[in-house]
C-alpha cells in the first residue's frame, strides 16, 4: 500500500466524520416538502395538457444565447446582493472584531473553493455566450457549452447560501475572534 494511498484514504475518512459531526440541516435553505408539492404540480401540468410527444430538445441557438446573457445578469445580481449583504454582515459586528473575522474568513479552503466557482461560473457563461453568437450552426460543442453553463448556475445558486451561513457564523465565532486576538503581537498592540 503506498503512502499516498493510504494518506488520501484517512483524509476522506477524516472527512466523513468530520461532517458527521456537523449538523448539516441548519445549512440547507430549500424547504423539499415546497419542492415536492411544486414538481408535482409541475409533473402532473405536464401529464394532462402537454400537447405534443415529450421529447428533450437542445433550444436553438439564439435562444441559447438569451438564455445564457439571461443568467449571466441574474446571477451577476445574485452575488453583488449576497457580497453587499457579506460586508454589511461584517460592518454590522465590526465591535466584535468583524472585520478581522472577515479577513480570515477568506482564508478558509472551502470559502475559497465557492468564490472560485462562483468567478469560474460567470466566466465560463460570458466565454459561451460569446462562442454561440460566433457560431453559425449549433453543433455538439456550442450544446456542451449550453448544458454545462447551466449546471454551473444551478450550482453557483445552490452554493451561495451556505457560503453567507458560514460567514455570518465566522463573523461572531467565539474561537475565531480569539485565535485573532492572541494573533496580535506586542508591537501592534503598542501601535
Amino acid at each position: 500500500m503506498k503512502l499516498k494511498h493510504l494518506f488520501d484514504k484517512n483524509y476522506y475518512k477524516y472527512l466523513y466524520h468530520q461532517l458527521k459531526r456537523k449538523n448539516l440541516s441548519e445549512y440547507i435553505f430549500i424547504d423539499f416538502k415546497t419542492i415536492v408539492v411544486l414538481s408535482l404540480l409541475f409533473i402532473l401540468n405536464i401529464i394532462l395538457f402537454y400537447p405534443g410527444k415529450l421529447t428533450i430538445n437542445i433550444p436553438k441557438l439564439d435562444n441559447q444565447v438569451n438564455t445564457l446573457e439571461t443568467l449571466i445578469k441574474a446571477l451577476s445580481t445574485f452575488i453583488i446582493i449576497i457580497f453587499s449583504f457579506i460586508v454589511l454582515s461584517f460592518n454590522i459586528f465590526y465591535r466584535y472584531f468583524g472585520r478581522f473575522a472577515f479577513l480570515n474568513f477568506f482564508k478558509n479552503r472551502l470559502i475559497k473553493v465557492l468564490f472560485t466557482i462562483f468567478l469560474f461560473t460567470i466566466g465560463f457563461m460570458v466565454y459561451s455566450t460569446i462562442y454561440l453568437r460566433e457560431a453559425h450552426t449549433a453543433d455538439n460543442y456550442s450544446n456542451s457549452l449550453y448544458i454545462i453553463s447551466l449546471l454551473l448556475t444551478i450550482l453557483t445558486v445552490l452554493l451561495i447560501f451556505p457560503t453567507v451561513i458560514t460567514l455570518l457564523r465566522n463573523s461572531q465565532n467565539r474561537k475565531n475572534i480569539l485565535s485573532i486576538i492572541e494573533g496580535f503581537n506586542s508591537e501592534w498592540l503598542i501601535s
